[in-house]
């Protein structure tokens, strides 16, 4: 049930992303009617800062996506002079390699493309790009003639626009391929690459009826990929790639904007050490994760991986008194929840055993006597070092 109610959570948080690329389409085309220029300027000129910050932060997927827009975009903008491109086979180029790209490079994870192969996929990407506009230019010239489909695809139900059935069809498979992997594997990628197809999606079905600018659309995919880019960058900087928390720079920037009262506590995981040595770093590692999203869940407050297997929970403007119940409740919740162990049997086959994990946990407040954030903390590690002295799996103030 809860992974059902996650997946419904994401269908929705589609659905209204959806609604959004309509408003901005259409918005972005009735203001491109009177700053045309301006706004093919712009979309370059966020193309160019976003492959700059891309290249420099190592977002190789973020570096692919920018070179393919600009193989697109720029000999639509700049053409050769006297070149007639076919308009019919530029825009169900420009689907096909958005559409198929995007979706293979879901298939990658961040950072595992080699240089050697990121360079290949940099040239075969201009090659990819000039395929089409070479096509378009001698369709554009009469010589070459594009005959009638041989393949029937009467079962597809649509026709987004005016784009050829088949050319909907691959865009309607790759859009399926890229939403599934959001709603099973949510990653940042898979909801840029789903945002993507859907604006490409929503751009072909309105161009005609609300005469739709390919420049409103350019600058839609800038905008969408700004945003990925963005948001890597600050989960690289602020949040815990082991557990998907914040992180210690993440606490320390709110910390410097708290104000009024609060409470500070620390949680250790106790015998992390003999627990890591006795079943494996890996296994070391899922327990963090585990404790980690036990906290995040139960948590009234924020919750901080500070380093190692401690965690601070800051709770703003709340008492001492208030948050010690609430506490003590937390390490029951991780003592009660069982942790499983996959492990290979003497027989070879699998096997799982069910440990208890319990942590320790020191809580101080802010008050007369400790002004700083700092010195809250310091108090809070001090009793979480009482608490371990006397016998862990408890609270102490």
């Amino acid at each position: 049930m809860v992974i059902v109610g996650s997946i419904m959570k994401r269908v929705v948080a589609v659905l209204l992303r959806l609604a959004l690329l309509v408003l901005a389409l259409v918005g972005l085309t009735y203001v491109s009617a009177t700053f045309t220029v301006s706004l093919q300027y712009l979309t370059y000129i966020l193309y160019g800062a976003l492959l700059i910050i891309s290249i420099s932060f190592r977002k190789q997927k973020a570096v692919l996506l920018l070179s393919l827009f600009l193989a697109l975009t720029l000999p639509l903008d700049f053409p050769v002079h006297g070149a007639e491109l076919d308009p019919s086979i530029i825009s169900s180029g420009v689907v096909i390699l958005l559409a198929v790209n995007t979706l293979l490079l879901g298939l990658f994870e961040e950072g595992q493309i080699r240089l050697g192969a990121f360079l290949s996929l940099i040239m075969l990407t201009a090659v990819q790009a000039l395929a089409v506009f070479s096509l378009a230019y001698h369709v554009g010239r009469g010589s070459i003639a594009i005959v009638d489909r041989v393949v029937s695809l009467e079962f597809v139900p649509f026709q987004l626009g005016a784009l050829p059935q088949e050319v909907s069809f691959v865009l309607l498979i790759c859009l399926a391929g890229s939403l599934l992997k959001e709603l099973l594997v949510p990653t940042p990628f898979a909801s840029l690459a789903v945002n993507l197809l859907l604006s490409l999606g929503v751009f072909h079905y309105l161009e005609a009826s609300m005469g739709l600018s390919l420049h409103v659309l350019f600058l839609v995919w800038g905008l969408l990929t700004a945003f990925y880019v963005f948001q890597r960058i600050y989960q690289v900087s602020y949040v815990d790639s082991l557990t998907g928390i914040p992180s210690r720079r993440a606490l320390h920037e709110e910390a410097s904007a708290l104000t009024g009262n609060y409470v500070v506590a620390m949680a250790d995981i106790d015998f992390f050490k003999k627990f890591n040595d006795k079943y494996g770093h890996d296994v070391g590692d899922d327990v963090l994760a585990f404790v980690a999203s036990t906290l995040n869940r139960h948590a009234h407050g924020s919750v901080f991986r500070y380093g190692g297997e401690e965690f601070v929970l800051l709770f703003r403007k709340t008492s001492l008194d208030e948050t010690l119940k609430h506490l003590d409740e937390l390490r029951q919740h991780v003592a009660s929840s069982k942790f499983k162990i996959r492990r290979r049997t003497s027989t070879g086959k699998g096997g799982t055993s069910e440990v208890t994990i319990t942590i320790s946990i020191g809580v101080a407040e802010h008050s007369d006597r400790n002004t700083a954030f700092s010195e809250v903390l310091k108090a809070a590690d001090k009793a979480l070092y009482r608490a371990k002295k006397k016998g862990r799996n408890c609270v102490s103030k």
